[in-house]
């Protein structure tokens, strides 16, 4: 089977959610700096440093002065960032940048932000070394080459941060049991494990472990859009769909046809949907449950990512789902399009 999993470990999965600078107060903050040089750049051009953080994105901007602009900012472990020029009416220049606590990174080039080279920076070297290493022994792009080179990248660098990386890959890709998993993230360097991104991992692959099919749906109680209190365990002996979205998700919002239409469908023989929003805005969450005609109950706590049940589920990316029965165990997950029709299907039958 083929899979984009090496142009994801390149590019994708380096996103502010994955890679993102979770802030432990127990790390020292450094500063870290962007200087950079541009030949072709007009004075005046406003850029923008956009940093992936637990609370959110950091935001700052800087005034080109004679091809120059700059940035600093403190860090406690490496994160995801994007320095970019935007244009009405044009497409965005950006170029994403890995920071590190302590680097002070320089940018090179001409006109346009996202051919500038980088320099003096140790973990973009690192980066290059790690993509170099899984592309080099994964030359048919296959799971089970992305796999292997994946785990023997983490073996033999227990004390890079790319390791970390290479195991969110792993767990991404579903190649290893969670037994394996917990080997190679207690195998890593302790430098490693005070990151709040390896406790990150930790928690997933346990949440992961705790929502497998035929587990317990792991109970919860969040407020609906009117402030009332919802436990899941108001659903017992209904078949219900947990339902992780958001309506600034685009593939959420795609997908919500899919799911109106099966619950019009079996709503009627005992289906029933708890919708979930990762939502941050309560004004954008109602519109969006009116105009995509979601006739269902709704909570959220409007935390985005950092939302309680969706860290208790593992939930890092929307859409997700889980299917729960009348008994409470999971029997299904991640039902998309005529999945979820057809899986309801043989429950209720047609």
């Amino acid at each position: 089977m083929r899979t984009k999993a090496i142009l994801t470990l390149i590019g994708a999965v380096l996103t502010p959610y994955l890679l993102s600078a979770q802030e432990d107060k127990k790390l020292p903050q450094k500063e870290v700096s962007i200087s950079s040089s541009f030949s072709e750049l007009p004075s005046g051009t406003k850029i923008f440093l956009l940093i992936g953080k637990s609370d959110g994105i950091y935001r700052d901007s800087s005034i080109v002065d004679n091809g120059v602009f700059s940035f600093r900012t403190t860090l406690s472990e490496p994160a995801v960032s994007y320095v970019m020029k935007s244009v009405k009416g044009e497409m965005p220049d950006r170029k994403m940048l890995i920071l590190s606590p302590g680097e002070n990174i320089k940018l090179t080039g001409k006109g346009f932000i996202q051919n500038a080279e980088i320099s003096d920076s140790p973990i973009h070297e690192e980066e290059k070394q790690f993509t170099e290493f899984v592309t080099s022994r994964s030359p048919n792009k296959s799971n089970e080459e992305a796999t292997s080179a994946l785990k023997q990248y983490i073996m033999e660098n227990p004390k890079k941060i790319f390791s970390l990386y290479a195991l969110k890959n792993l767990i991404e890709l579903k190649t290893l049991p969670n037994a394996e998993i917990v080997v190679l993230l207690n195998g890593m360097d302790q430098s490693i494990k005070e990151t709040e991104a390896w406790k990150s991992c930790s928690n997933k692959i346990s949440a992961t472990s705790n929502t497998a099919i035929g587990e317990d749906a792991p109970a919860f109680i969040q407020n609906d859009v009117n402030g009332k209190p919802i436990n899941l365990s108001d659903f017992k002996g209904k078949y219900v769909l947990i339902d992780f979205w958001a309506s600034w998700c685009g593939p959420c919002r795609a997908e919500n046809p899919n799911v109106v239409k099966a619950y019009e469908k079996f709503h009627g023989k005992g289906f029933e949907i708890l919708g979930v929003s990762l939502d941050a805005k309560r004004d954008s969450w109602l519109e969006a449950i009116t105009e995509d005609k979601l006739n269902w109950t709704h909570v959220s706590d409007l935390k985005r990512f950092e939302n309680s049940v969706a860290k208790l589920y593992g939930v890092d990316a929307i859409p997700q789902n889980f299917l729960v029965d009348p008994k409470g165990k999971i029997v299904a997950k991640n039902l998309r399009g005529k999945d979820l029709e057809n899986s309801l299907a043989k429950f209720f039958g047609e």
